[in-house]
């Protein structure tokens, strides 16, 4: 498994992945240091692009910026769809 965390700009962490035993991605949201993500989604490769979109829409960021916090290889291996390093 393959497993990245990215503090976000609004004080949350972004924890995101490729569970390589399942065959899918994932993204968690933490909020505040809780235990419990606030938001979680796994599936392919576009949970990655709905998480931007959401996080986008919430807080008036450009989605283009968005995207911009993930590192150009994991977003290269998201499009293929191929599992992140």
């Amino acid at each position: 498994m393959s497993r990245h965390s990215l503090a976000l700009p609004c004080g949350s962490t972004l924890v995101y992945g490729f569970d390589r035993p399942c065959s899918f991605y994932f993204v968690q949201v933490y909020v505040n240091g809780q235990e419990a993500p606030a938001y979680e989604a796994d599936g392919p490769a576009s949970v990655l692009w709905t998480w931007a979109d959401k996080y986008a829409k919430a807080t008036g960021t450009p989605e283009k910026e968005v995207l911009g916090f993930f590192p150009d290889e994991h977003l290269k291996c998201a499009i293929l769809d191929i599992p992140i390093p």
